[in-house]
């Protein structure tokens, strides 16, 4: 069109669009998420450049995004609040007068602090079978007698898979879990604590993978009892990619502004690909309907919203 317009313009109306977008629909769809019995929850870095005032030097501090997925309504939220990996952003975010009672995430100190803030909510925490077995694999690299923790920790993982292959519904699960999997981890606990009255037969790397799964026992053995909830928090992990990939690439985001309005799009972005719908249909539809004034509601989201062709919301390589 031979038009030159400054980059600073389009990055100002592209924030614009994307505040629009987060005002609109961020809070109906956290609270889809808060309306699920179970979620995975995870933090991540971002590197954000801030200020304390406009006459202030610019700093770049390693700040966290805070996200929520559940399986169930098929949405994951993404929330960066100024950056700050503190308990209260899940809590309010996801947790207080929420329908969760279950949740997966590591030993991050904020997530026992959850858990016991929120005690008269009965919410309880499992424990990632996937973050032992990476500790066991380090443990692996220098002592070859753990071999024996790997093989039954990738069995677990077997039994789900055959489990997913047999079909079985969510109570079935369980019952194969408990027929199967539970005498595994029997057995991990009580060779785990055998390996540990050892000593300094082990080493450091080796105590650490023991230490990591008997101080959690419960946490480790909940997803027995529970069939709609995954053996490992890898689904949430990986819709984390693209940051993590944008630590590398775009090294930094701008401000606290930007960091939250791109939380957000990478929300409504890996929700779309929860549901197999191609993000610039879903976009063009959603925008499109803002302009002719629709107000936002629930079939806005990706898990309801419905193509206005046949093809327009398959997802494309």
């Amino acid at each position: 069109m031979k038009t030159s317009i400054p980059q600073s313009s389009l990055n100002y109306w592209m924030h614009q669009i994307m505040t629009m977008l987060r005002e609109r629909l961020e809070p109906l769809m956290t609270e889809a998420i808060r309306q699920s019995k179970t979620t995975y929850n995870d933090e991540t870095r971002i590197l954000v450049r801030s200020r304390i005032d406009k006459n202030a030097p610019f700093k770049y501090n390693v700040e966290y995004i805070h996200a929520a997925l559940s399986l169930e309504k098929k949405l994951v939220s993404m929330v960066y609040d100024e950056g700050t990996r503190s308990h209260e952003v899940q809590e309010k975010a996801f947790f207080s007068d929420s329908k969760i009672k279950l949740f997966m995430a590591d030993r991050a100190p904020i997530y026992s602090t959850i858990v016991k803030d929120l005690e008269e909510y009965e919410i309880e925490r499992a424990a990632c079978w996937v973050h032992s077995r990476r500790l066991f694999i380090n443990a692996f690299l220098s002592d070859e007698r753990v071999r024996p923790f790997l093989k039954m920790i990738n069995a677990i993982f077997w039994i789900d898979k055959e489990s997913k292959r047999l079909g079985h519904s969510f109570e079935q699960r369980q019952r194969y879990r408990q027929r199967h999997s539970k005498k595994l981890v029997d057995c991990i606990f009580e060779l785990a604590k055998e390996y540990r009255q050892a000593g300094d037969e082990y080493g450091e790397l080796v105590h650490k993978a023991l230490d990591y799964i008997l101080n959690d026992e419960e946490a480790f053995r909940r997803f027995l009892d529970h069939g709609e909830l995954e053996a490992s928090n890898n689904g949430i992990e990986n819709l984390f990619r693209h940051i993590a990939m944008g630590r590398r690439n775009w090294l930094h985001t701008g401000s606290h502004y930007a960091a939250q309005n791109i939380a957000f799009m990478y929300s409504l972005y890996e929700s779309c690909k929860l549901n197999n719908i191609n993000f610039g249909n879903y976009i063009e539809d959603i925008l499109t309907r803002f302009m002719y004034g629709e107000e936002a509601d629930a079939s806005f989201l990706p898990n309801q919203w419905v193509a206005c062709t046949p093809d327009a919301g398959t997802q494309t390589a």
